[in-house]
């Protein structure tokens, strides 16, 4: 095997390693954040109701929203749309650790507890779809292997994100908790940025309505 052919082969299992840790730390986020958000509403407004509100306007957003989304997301690099959600995702958390930081708990707004969840909620717009392009990207030959074993650190980034969440709020408190989920998000960048694939986005050649009906 040549000098060349062994330095691309390096080069695609780094790129799938770091793949994998994105994909972890990814999902550990959004695990922690299901966590945190739903205790950190339950201790502010004392009502089970109030949680299922703010998960489900988490969801409604996604709803709305993710059908416009899609064709403008392949226009852009998927790296570049990726960080912006992973950090918009991050600033939605850690505005939820400053507002349990510095506001007694009861104070808290449920206003801002509403907003926060919609601003996660568009950041995993953004990172989600992108996280799937980069791994066909990254897969290559080897796409059905990299999809299973991407699969397989996303789960564990789920249970590694619950079991954190829930040993952050008796040792940190919830504003830790938020933080830490915001970096488990940052770090999922610092990986992405790492991916030394062609991500660049593709003209559009369809019109959006008759994309949905064909996916349909």
């Amino acid at each position: 095997m040549s000098g060349a052919a062994k330095s691309s082969q390096t080069a695609e299992r780094h790129a799938r390693s770091a793949l994998y840790a994105m994909l972890f730390f990814m999902q550990c986020a959004r695990s922690m954040f299901i966590v945190l958000i739903s205790w950190f509403t339950l201790q502010t407004t004392g009502k089970t109701t109030a949680v299922g509100e703010v998960l489900i306007c988490w969801q409604v957003v996604a709803f709305a929203v993710g059908l416009l989304m899609g064709p403008h997301l392949d226009l852009w690099p998927r790296r570049r749309v990726f960080a912006v959600g992973e950090t918009t995702h991050a600033l939605a958390m850690t505005l939820l650790g400053l507002a349990a930081q510095i506001l007694v708990a009861e104070r808290v707004p449920l206003l801002v507890l509403y907003a926060c969840a919609c601003m996660a909620s568009l950041g995993s717009l953004l990172s989600y779809p992108t996280s799937q392009a980069l791994i066909q990207h990254v897969g290559g030959r080897l796409l059905t292997r990299t999809v299973g074993l991407g699969i397989l650190c996303a789960q564990l980034g789920n249970i590694a994100g619950a079991a954190l969440a829930g040993l952050c709020l008796p040792v940190a408190g919830i504003a830790g908790g938020f933080l830490l989920c915001a970096t488990s998000s940052l770090i999922a960048v610092l990986f992405s940025l790492i991916l030394a694939v062609d991500d660049r986005g593709f003209a559009r050649h369809s019109r959006h309505s008759s994309a949905i009906l064909e996916g349909l």
